[in-house]
């Protein structure tokens, strides 16, 4: 079973992944805009903080948010 944090607080993604082995992170236009950065700079900061494993699912949302 794959378990996923489904929020853009850069603060909550880091607290999870201390406690609880997370496979990924989701989230969503409306979640994303409830954040103080821009959409793009906070994937961007997912993916730092998710690191290289899920480099594919993010990579596929950056893409779509810059079309």
């Amino acid at each position: 079973m794959d378990y996923y944090v489904d929020t853009a607080d850069l603060s909550a993604i880091r607290k999870t992944l201390e406690v609880f082995p997370m496979d990924g992170v989701t989230t969503n236009p409306s979640i994303l805009a409830k954040e103080k950065s821009a959409p793009l700079d906070q994937l961007k900061e997912i993916q730092k903080i998710i690191g290289p494993k899920n480099n594919y699912s993010l990579k596929w949302s950056l893409e779509t948010q810059r079309k």
